[in-house]
Formats: C-alpha cells, sequence, structure tokens
C-alpha cells in the first residue's frame, strides 16, 4: 500500500464506513472486478476501481491511502474489451450482423461473440441497438454509444503462470510529477526462477489502461517492472525516459541482491541474465535507447519490442532480436515511418506486424497481438521454443496466420531457432 498516495480512474463503487486502508484493501481483493482501491482516511470511504491510470501525490494532510492489491483468481474466460476510446464512441465498418432488441453492453458482446466475422460491436440503450462489425473502419464520437472488441483470438499454451501485481518506489525518477517514485510490477505466481521485462508507457503515464496486456506477458513467466510515472508535458521528460527505464532496472536488480532490502518480494524469483524491454507509443520512441543504455550498464538485454512508435534517431549499434506492432489505422504510422524504420534495421531476427484496420491503442482494444508479443519476449528472454514457435512457426495459430495484416513481415536470419 501507498500511503499519502491517491489512485484515480475506474471508479465503479464507493464504499462508506471503511476505517482503515486494509479493509478497503480486503473489500477490493474479494472483488473480482477491482484491480486498484483508494481510501480516504478523513471520510472513512474506500473507492474500488476497474485499474489505476494515474498514482499522484495526495495534498490533503495525506488522507489518501492507494493499492494494487494481489488478485489471484482462476483465469477468466476470455470476455470484450471496453477500452477508454470506446466509451462514449460507435464505430462504422463492414456490418456482419444487428439487434434493436438488445439492452446491454454484456448482451451486445455476447452477440458479437456468437457471431461469425464479429470483431468489433457499438451499443446504444437509446434504443437498444446493437452493431456488429467486422472491423472499425471509422470511429466517432458519441456520448449515447459505446463500443467494444470481442474476444481475440489466443493461441492455447501448457505453461502459463497466474498474475498477481503490486507496486513499490524507485526515487530519482525525471519523467512524471515532481518527487514521483510509484512503480509497478505485474508477476508470475509459482517458484521461479522467472525472466523479466521492463515496460515504457505512453504520453499519458501509468500503463495506459493496458493492464491485460502487461497481466499476458507477466503469464508467460516475466516479472513486468513500469515505472509508474505518469503524464508529462515538459519538453526535457523526452530525453530522460529512456533514463528512467533503467533507473526502474538498476533499482529492482539491486534490491534483490543479498544483503538488500526487497524493493518487492517477486523480485527475489527473477533470474537476471537476461532481459526484455518494451514500449509502447511515447515508450516504444525509448526502449531502444534504454536497451542500448541497459547493455552499456552490463545488463544482457535479448529482446526490444516496439508498440506503435519508434525512435526518430536511427541506431546501428544494437544487435538484439526486434519487433515493430502497428496498425493501419495507427496514428503514429501514417507516413510509414515505422515500416521505414524496420526496413533501415540489419539485426536478425526482426519482425514487423501491422494490423489491418486496428488503431493506435490495439493493445487495450482489440489486443489481438498481446498474446503474440508476450510469446516474443518470453521466446528471447526465457529460452523457450513453445513461444518461439508461435512467432517464427507456420502453423495457423503463428504470428502471421493468426489475423488479418496490412503486412507481416519476419526476417529471422539463422537465429530464429535458437535462442
Amino acid at each position: 500500500m501507498m500511503p499519502g498516495v491517491n489512485c484515480f480512474g475506474g471508479t465503479y463503487s464507493s464504499v462508506r464506513n471503511v476505517t482503515t486502508p486494509e479493509q478497503c484493501c480486503d473489500l477490493c481483493s474479494q472483488d473480482v472486478g477491482c484491480g486498484a482501491f483508494a481510501h480516504h482516511g478523513s471520510s472513512a470511504k474506500c473507492n474500488l476501481k476497474e485499474s489505476c491510470e494515474v498514482l499522484v501525490t495526495d495534498h490533503s494532510n495525506g488522507s489518501y491511502t492507494s493499492g494494487l492489491p494481489e488478485k489471484l483468481p482462476q483465469p477468466p474466460a476470455p470476455g470484450c474489451a471496453v477500452p477508454t476510446s470506446g466509451i462514449d464512441h460507435y464505430c462504422t465498418g463492414d456490418l456482419v450482423g444487428n439487434s434493436s432488441n438488445i439492452s446491454d453492453i454484456g448482451s451486445c458482446c455476447a452477440l458479437c461473440t456468437d457471431t461469425e466475422g464479429c470483431q468489433v460491436w457499438s451499443h446504444t440503450s437509446t434504443n437498444n441497438t446493437c452493431l456488429l462489425y467486422r472491423s472499425c473502419a471509422h470511429h466517432h464520437s458519441n456520448i449515447n454509444w459505446t463500443t467494444g472488441w470481442a474476444p481475440p483470438t489466443t493461441p492455447e499454451r501448457s505453461s502459463s503462470y497466474r498474475v498477481g501485481r503490486g507496486s513499490f518506489n524507485v526515487s530519482g525518477y525525471l519523467c512524471g510529477p515532481i518527487n514521483s517514485t510509484e512503480t509497478v510490477v505485474f508477476y508470475p505466481k509459482g517458484p521461479g526462477p522467472f525472466g523479466v521485462v521492463i515496460y515504457g508507457h505512453g504520453e499519458w503515464g501509468g500503463i495506459d489502461g493496458c493492464d491485460s496486456w502487461l497481466e499476458s506477458v507477466a503469464s508467460r513467466g516475466l516479472v513486468v517492472i513500469a515505472p509508474f510515472a505518469g503524464k508529462n508535458d515538459e519538453d526535457e521528460c523526452a530525453a530522460h525516459f529512456a533514463q528512467d527505464l533503467l533507473l526502474a532496472l538498476n533499482a529492482s536488480k539491486t534490491s534483490s541482491t543479498i544483503g538488500q532490502e526487497v524493493l518487492h518480494p517477486s523480485l527475489s524469483s527473477v533470474d537476471w541474465s537476461s532481459i526484455g524491454m518494451f514500449g509502447h507509443s511515447r515508450g516504444a520512441k525509448y526502449v531502444i535507447p534504454a536497451a542500448r543504455l541497459a547493455r552499456a550498464a552490463g545488463f544482457n538485454v535479448s529482446a526490444v519490442l516496439a508498440s506503435s512508435d519508434v525512435p526518430q534517431h536511427h541506431y546501428d549499434d544494437l544487435d538484439v532480436p526486434l519487433m515493430f506492432t502497428t496498425a493501419s489505422k495507427d496514428m503514429a504510422n501514417t507516413n510509414n515511418s515505422i515500416l521505414e524504420y524496420f526496413g533501415n534495421v540489419t539485426t536478425t531476427p526482426r519482425i514487423y506486424a501491422s494490423l489491418q484496420d486496428a488503431y493506435h491503442m490495439e493493445p487495450q482494444e482489440g489486443m489481438r497481438l498481446n498474446a503474440y508479443t508476450a510469446s516474443f519476449l518470453a521466446c528471447h528472454v526465457l529460452g523457450r521454443q513453445e513461444d518461439c514457435d508461435l512467432i517464427y512457426g507456420l502453423t495457423a495459430s503463428s504470428l502471421c496466420e493468426a489475423n488479418t495484416y496490412e503486412l507481416c513481415q519476419v526476417e529471422a536470419g539463422i537465429r530464429h531457432m535458437l535462442v
């Protein structure tokens, strides 16, 4: 728990007469829909939240205490995603079905799931209309509508872990609010040892509402460390972003060594011999520079994933497996800048995957690549062949065969069997 810190985003219930943060934490842990909580001491109120989009220092005499309790229910059946970008919006596109007698979004989601070819649905309670689409060709703003994405096709895996989540403090972050220290961790439950990856957030900070993505990565046997720096409009943040990722990495490893006070129990189970780095949007701009810094600091960086953006500068001296993901409607790739960057990279293996009719926030919308990006990281950080086969194989469940792409290109070289 983090005293003196307030958690914003996704509040769906407020419970009165909860006198302690521990009681609030217990309420969240017992609620299958709760991913975070914020307890207000002076009013004895417990706010239960789906997720924590922003953590900020509380200036009201430290009345707030927030936390992300460990939650280990059995993994639920895949459900429809309703990301922030789907609220107060509707889609138009290739219509595959519709109904004028659907009263709620859950029923609309179920109808999409049961309809062949449906990947996106839009629902309005104004007249109980549910529209089903093959893709969301155009996004429109309207407060009477909600849009969601059907569950993605996820390859069956035999070594998936249950995932816990927590947080710890790291001093010295340069991006985000002054004195920001919050760092989130998603971790597999088991005896270990586990691999480790560092996540770089987008412009809005936190984890961008991409909880499901980070959980998917952690379920492969990887501890995910995510600096929760928050939004920062200052230009100097860009220059320091890579340094913040390295700071989180250094602090986490140092705390896990013998004789040190571990920042979080999950760090004690990490095998630091190989690490991965990944980021989305603004974070994707800086994972390659961060990987270079990490290598110079003695870390064995064995995989880098850039989702929906790339650095402005081309780096020729980072010979690690690289994966670039984007989409045909990704605002960060309107001039094919990500494809051009991929074309100028000479290292192998390298991968470029651009989904057809998907958007910039695909990791929290359709989520069609989440399982594959997780397998890419697990393949090269852990060296697990079943994950490598999902990326470099030619079966119906492998990366380039499992989705509809604008372009999917794998340059494997001789290293893909590996690893």
